[in-house]
């Protein structure tokens, strides 16, 4: 009663260092005598009186990883002592909710998302079972904060920005493990629509897409909770978007269970998707050919395609373009054919139509060529593989004739003489043949009607290769002398560069120049000159100068 004011607070001080000592001497027992059956009772006691404090935890213990919930990290990793953590059943939602208490620290986030791991890795799943609503609730609410203040690129400096991405990525794996319990389909749907973001390109989100671990937990979570969602119809176009793009047998079969748990919407391609990536199970790391080569056969026909409906005409679709990338040459001309048919069946069903009205829909089979397979095509010719952007070429060729009036200014490349085909000669495997169709395109694309994005997106990357591809191999003398794949390609590069408006001329001057300076073209730094002084010959705006003051 004497102490006063400075009495009492010091009073209080002592009494948390106290607290804070025994709790750290607890988990000191607890990691010594794990297996002592007599430390049952004192934990359940212990954690009994302490209930108050751990339902105050999100708000008071959210700075750093203090003495409690180091003490209950301690025990979820302690054998039948975890089972003194489910007595009580409101402390694990409590513990759960510091993970998206908006103060909290990267290290009690990261000790929070360690003690679930612990007790599923323990065999705890039943137990667990009942709370993990609420940790799905509060996995939700931090990846959507996350997402929402700026992802990581807002984490402050990369050391910062690392340690988040390491926490995101446990995270996302922990989502993968749990998200098979049943749940509220709106949840569901709200986390598959919060996944999706992570799988866009660029770096906003940490470019967790760009690695192969965290996209099999994202792809994995989706597939087991799409089964719970109202409208599973809804991310067809996201499994389709993923199916092309180049993973891992694992990430794969994650896609597979993704096209399956989507239900009705692909009930005629999920056996297909799941042939088309089967593996032999009589040989070691090699595809199951017969599986594989007889579903591509059961499409590539007018009769079957016109049974499919638009989105799993889009499945296939994704699928095909994984495919065209193959090593394989048995499955990549399958891949080929069965596009030149949805080419064909697109087009018979009023695709161009569609595509060239102003108010085509993202859901018609028009947007199933402009959004999936015209992007992942120009994606491909910019691949380093020559043999991937040569069939990505002539696959878009193939578009051309499907697709005449879209493509008119590619189909001006096309003739009926072989001799005189530039889009053949141009992916041609002889030599002075591609010489010939670089000369002809020169002339061609001199005499205008090329549009800006055929030019920067389907001439220009086939044309840089050219120019910076190792030329030594190619090289041709004849009695002319001296020419070569690579200077003809400069001069076809300045042709192209005196029909682009400013803006795509500028992006490709700076693109040479950018490759000439970082010595990124270590080999053809001579080639890189040229190109740089074709584009520079080739500019053709008209500069105004201010008047005089």
């Amino acid at each position: 009663e004497g102490e006063g004011e400075e009495g009492a607070k010091e009073r209080k001080a002592v009494e948390k260092r106290l607290r804070g000592l025994s709790l750290r001497r607890v988990s000191e027992l607890v990691a010594k005598f794990r297996e002592r059956e007599e430390l049952q009772q004192f934990v359940t006691q212990a954690l009994a009186a302490l209930s108050p404090r751990i339902r105050r935890m999100p708000l008071d213990n959210t700075q750093s990883p203090v003495g409690l919930l180091q003490s209950l990290l301690e025990l979820s990793a302690s054998g039948p002592l975890a089972a003194s953590l489910f007595v009580d059943k409101d402390l694990l939602p409590s513990v759960f909710a510091c993970l998206s208490a908006p103060s909290a620290a990267l290290t009690v986030r990261k000790a929070t998302l360690t003690l679930a791991e612990n007790l599923l890795a323990a065999g705890w799943q039943t137990e667990l079972s009942p709370h993990l609503g609420s940790l799905l609730s509060h996995l939700f609410l931090h990846l959507r904060n996350f997402v929402d203040a700026g992802g990581v690129q807002a984490c402050g400096d990369v050391i910062e920005q690392l340690r988040n991405l390491a926490l995101l990525r446990q995270q996302l794996a922990l989502l993968a493990k749990i998200s098979s319990h049943p749940c509220d389909p709106e949840q569901a749907a709200q986390l598959i629509d919060l996944l999706a973001g992570f799988l866009a390109p660029g770096k906003k989100l940490g470019g967790v897409g760009a690695s192969e671990e965290a996209r099999l937990s994202i792809l994995s979570a989706a597939a087991n909770l799409v089964r719970n969602v109202p409208k599973p119809q809804n991310y067809v176009d996201l499994a389709a978007r993923q199916l092309a793009v180049p993973a891992q047998p694992p990430t794969r079969e994650a896609l597979c269970r993704l096209v399956a748990g989507i239900g009705k919407a692909l009930k005629g391609v999920a056996a297909a998707v799941a042939d088309l990536n089967s593996w032999s199970e009589a040989r070691l790391d090699e595809y199951d050919f017969e599986r594989r080569l007889a579903a591509y056969n059961r499409f590539s026909a007018p009769e079957p395609l016109a049974k499919l409906s638009r989105d799993e005409i889009i499945v296939l679709a994704g699928q095909a373009l994984h495919d065209i990338r193959d090593s394989d040459v048995a499955v990549r001309n399958h891949a080929v054919r069965l596009l030149g048919c949805l080419f064909t069946h697109i087009a018979s069903q009023g695709g161009e139509e569609e595509m060239l009205s102003d108010d085509s829909s993202e859901k018609g089979l028009g947007a199933v060529y402009t959004g999936l397979i015209l992007p992942e095509i120009k994606r491909s010719l910019r691949e380093k593989r020559r043999e991937l952007r040569h069939e990505a070429f002539r696959l878009l060729m193939t578009a051309a004739d499907a697709f005449p009036t879209l493509h008119s200014d590619l189909k001006r490349l096309a003739h009926a003489d072989p001799e005189q085909d530039i889009a053949q000669n141009l992916v041609h495997i002889q030599l002075h043949r591609r010489i010939k169709a670089l000369q002809r395109l020169q002339v061609a694309v001199a005499e205008g009607g090329f549009s800006t994005e055929t030019l920067r997106t389907m001439l220009q990357p086939l044309i840089w290769f050219a120019v910076v591809e190792p030329q030594e191999k190619d090289r041709m003398k004849n009695t002319d002398g001296a020419y070569n794949v690579s200077d003809e390609a400069v001069r076809a590069a300045g042709a192209v560069a005196s029909q682009l408006p400013w803006r795509g001329y500028s992006a490709f001057l700076w693109g040479a120049m950018r490759e000439l300076t970082q010595g990124k073209g270590a080999g053809s730094e001579k080639a890189l000159v040229k190109l740089v002084c074709a584009i520079v010959d080739a500019f053709h705006f008209k500069l105004i100068v201010p008047p005089e003051e």
